[in-house]
């Protein structure tokens, strides 16, 4: 049994907006004309700019994620990504098994691979003009709807949350997609008393049952379009929990788990249910490959992925030294597994094999979508905003620089002005005006 260590810190955005704080948000004075136009722009703006969406309300602080690395895998990457473009067909959807036809679980995975490992989604598009996204709206009724009926109850919360990840991590709208809000659809199916993400709804290989891989895909959904997560569901979640500490005795089903309940910022990863989880991933890697499913047959790309990301996401960063043995590690292991054409797999090599081994080349947690990443990023200025509406530059006192700058970030996310307020109810106008005739 290997000694359970976190990684927990700053997150990638913390570090990042640290060094732009030092770079953009100098002491240097602009023309006092200048700061005049901007004050009059910002004016402007908190009488005309809305927020995109009424969901969206003032950021709150979350829970930092560990410190993750930047893509090392470049090189595998690419000649993944390769491979995977031949095997997308005219409708932009991916053909997952080699059936000759694209396949809708097969090409959410895909979007999410992709953004997990910073490849923009919008540039996988078939020379026919198709893109993923294109293939997942035309799909969606028929996927996420037992028979294509429209109905709450003939709702597949498990599809639908997968199907909700994949928009949130291709930047579209999770709340206009395909004719649907994605995010209503699923939160229709959530039952408060019980905690569970379920229906009634039965379809060929899905139903909307109340079950751990059903509740994580709903939940990881939920997180990647930056939705919360009520308690009682990640505390369902967990009394789903076997005594050896997976989910369903499948290494894939408690990455999944894992995910979810990191994900969720309800479990912490020194919690109870994660470290019986880490201990289950522990007694099933193989000691002498490094990897999770060859040893029970199954298809140890798509489990070792899964397992790297849940990992990565409980703060094991990086894998090749916090999991390594027998002189090897997971993710070196699973580098291994790549083949001359980029396909990645051991006993089934295909297109969905690839897709969820790339979740295993990042240290990225998969529901790490842009619109979270925004959020997160809201998050960390709001935190620093001082009581008089401003924010400092090198000092702790407010200066009116900085202020414009993240101002200007608010902005461009969809927020009015004077909807960002101190702990004090002071807004970065009321700041700006006290410096406009100084600055």
């Amino acid at each position: 049994m290997r000694s359970w260590g976190f990684f927990v810190g700053a997150t990638p955005i913390d570090l990042h907006l640290q060094s732009k704080e030092h770079l953009t948000m100098s002491t240097h004075h602009v023309p006092l004309r200048l700061l005049s136009g901007l004050l009059l722009a910002m004016l402007t703006l908190s009488l005309w700019f809305a927020p995109v969406a009424a969901h969206q309300a003032t950021p709150a602080a979350n829970a930092p994620l560990a410190t993750t690395f930047p893509f090392y895998q470049d090189a595998a990457i690419a000649k993944a990504i390769a491979y995977l473009r031949t095997q997308q067909l005219a409708d932009g959807g991916i053909d997952a098994f080699g059936f000759g036809a694209a396949d809708m679980g097969g090409t959410a995975r895909l979007v999410l691979a992709l953004n997990a490992v910073g490849y923009p989604v919008t540039n996988f598009t078939h020379s026919a003009g198709k893109a993923p996204l294109d293939f997942l709206a035309t799909g969606l009724r028929d996927y996420i709807f037992a028979n294509g009926l429209i109905e709450d109850a003939k709702l597949l919360p498990g599809r639908t949350g997968l199907v909700l990840a994949a928009v949130a991590a291709g930047d579209a709208d999770p709340h206009a997609f395909g004719g649907h809000d994605l995010v209503e659809r699923l939160n229709s199916s959530y039952h408060a008393a019980t905690g569970t993400y379920s229906t009634t709804a039965t379809a060929q290989f899905a139903s909307g049952s109340a079950n751990p891989v059903n509740q994580s895909l709903a939940i990881i959904g939920l997180v990647a379009a930056g939705q919360p997560i009520p308690a009682q569901a990640t505390t369902w979640l967990t009394t789903q929990q076997m005594a050896n500490g997976s989910w369903g005795n499948s290494v894939d089903t408690t990455g999944y788990a894992i995910v979810a309940l990191l994900g969720s910022g309800n479990v912490l990863p020194t919690a109870a249910p994660i470290q019986q989880a880490l201990a289950f991933l522990d007694a099933r890697q193989n000691l002498r490959t490094a990897l999770w499913g060859d040893a029970e047959g199954s298809e140890p790309a798509n489990s070792t992925g899964w397992s790297i990301n849940a990992l990565a996401t409980a703060g094991y960063t990086p894998i090749e030294t916090t999991w390594a043995t027998s002189g090897t590690n997971p993710r070196t292991a699973l580098l291994g597994l790549q083949q001359a054409n980029g396909a990645i797999g051991g006993g089934y090599v295909n297109a969905f094999s690839t897709i969820e081994a790339l979740y295993g080349l990042t240290d990225q947690p998969i529901f790490m979508t842009p619109l979270v990443r925004g959020q997160r990023t809201l998050a960390y200025l709001k935190a620093r905003q001082n009581d008089d509406g401003g924010w400092p530059s090198l000092g702790a006192a407010s200066d009116a620089g900085a202020t414009l700058d993240n101002l200007f970030a608010f902005v461009a996310a969809g927020y009015q002005p004077n909807a960002i307020k101190s702990a004090t109810n002071q807004t970065p106008l009321a700041f700006l005006a006290t410096q406009a005739l100084t600055y």
